[in-house]
């Protein structure tokens, strides 16, 4: 962290008699020895002094009292603190006024764990509102007022479940109890804002509690309404033993750290409720795999997603059925038509339908799958799949 830029930054600080502090999730990182990638900055000096004291660097001001300093391939941003900063509609546009410690800044922050600072002159770490032993104890929670903090800025609940699937935290009751009552606020934020935070949220290490979050906190009701009637569907237990959604977060949680592999995971099923027929006292989900890829399309929409990005996801949801239906019955042009079919989806394809296997028939289907991989050299792909 101790740059070359980081160090003349502060030296130049220092000299002019500005406060500087470390700020944010810079400082969280460090207290759980996690590399950050960004190097954020909080300072009393207004946006005008900062350019003249720093005139020397490549420095730009790029908005909301907020200066960028480059150098080489490096960024630094420094912020002028903040007491009030507030946003209004859809824009993301905050009203932001300035203020003179950092007590103040830090009171206005989302969650405890990101409301410390290391002061870069003393080295002295400001904590006012137990954010490290937050931390300790797994807990997220917001400084002040819940209510107020989620109101102010209502894509604070979706970047919770973010923080709840990366570092696996315990939300307070009040946070729970809160984003319950503004899960709907949460239409106010872009789609593309959505996006940026449910593509973190599903590559977290505890996913399956960030969606239980989302659930608990009706959130889902308005991003994802599609996966509502999902909750508390049967299934055969020869092909899986939990319901429809119990299911699909084992299928998200088990596959590999891809964005659009874990996007299907979560879509592959949703058709299953809409399909759902009883035959003779069986359960039947007859191709519901073409109605979950119509689903998977509007979603795509929804999230704003690249027509790249929506084509990949969308044919996994289509297709994540072809693998497991493999047997030694398939002719060697049975084969090589599925691995043309799949193109550039391949890998994704067998992981997705790998992961999809949480019934009482494992042994069975991992073997078919096992057969198919060697019948496609699949060896030549640098994979994670592994068989009992």
């Amino acid at each position: 962290m101790q740059t070359k830029l980081f160090k003349q930054i502060k030296k130049i600080f220092q000299e002019s008699h500005y406060q500087l502090y470390l700020v944010g999730g810079a400082v969280r990182d460090k207290l759980l020895k996690r590399e950050s990638k960004d190097i954020d900055l909080g300072t009393n000096a207004r946006p005008k002094e900062m350019l003249s004291i720093l005139r020397e660097f490549n420095c730009k001001h790029i908005g909301f009292g907020t200066i960028a300093v480059y150098k080489d391939s490096e960024t630094i941003e420094i912020t002028t603190f903040r007491k009030i900063e507030k946003y209004s509609g859809v824009d993301r546009i905050p009203e932001v006024v300035y203020g003179d410690c950092i007590d103040e800044d830090l009171e206005r922050r989302d969650f405890t764990i990101n409301a410390m600072a290391i002061d870069l002159i003393s080295g002295k770490l400001i904590d006012p509102y137990f954010g490290e032993s937050a931390l300790k104890n797994r807990q997220l929670r917001i400084p002040k007022d819940d209510k107020l903090v989620l109101r102010e800025d209502p894509l604070r609940m979706l970047r919770a479940a973010r923080f709840i699937s990366e570092l696996g935290f315990e939300p307070s009751y009040s946070l729970v109890s809160d984003a319950i009552d503004l899960a709907s606020h949460i239409l106010f934020i872009s789609r593309e804002r959505w996006l940026m935070e449910m593509d973190r949220i599903l590559l977290g290490n505890h996913v399956k509690k960030a969606l239980d979050f989302l659930v608990d906190t009706k959130i889902i009701n308005f991003i994802l309404p599609e996966v509502i009637p999902s909750m508390g569907v049967e299934q055969p237990e020869e092909y899986h033993h939990k319901d429809v959604w119990e299911h699909t977060k084992d299928v998200v949680d088990n596959c590999p750290k891809n964005k659009n592999l874990r996007w299907a995971a979560l879509l592959h099923d949703l058709g299953k409720p809409r399909v759902m027929t009883h035959k003779k006292g069986q359960i039947h989900f007859y191709r519901h795999e073409e109605v979950s890829a119509k689903l998977a399309d509007h979603i795509c929409g929804r999230f704003r997603m690249s027509n790249q990005d929506s084509k990949e996801i969308i044919f996994l949801v289509r297709n994540h059925l072809r693998p497991n239906f493999y047997s030694d019955k398939w002719r060697d042009s049975a084969v090589r038509r599925f691995v043309l079919d799949a193109g550039d989806y391949l890998a994704n394809l067998l992981a997705l339908s790998t992961a999809d296997i949480t019934s009482h028939r494992v042994s069975r289907v991992n073997a078919g799958l096992k057969n198919l991989f060697f019948e496609i050299k699949f060896y030549e792909f640098p994979f994670f799949i592994c068989f009992q």
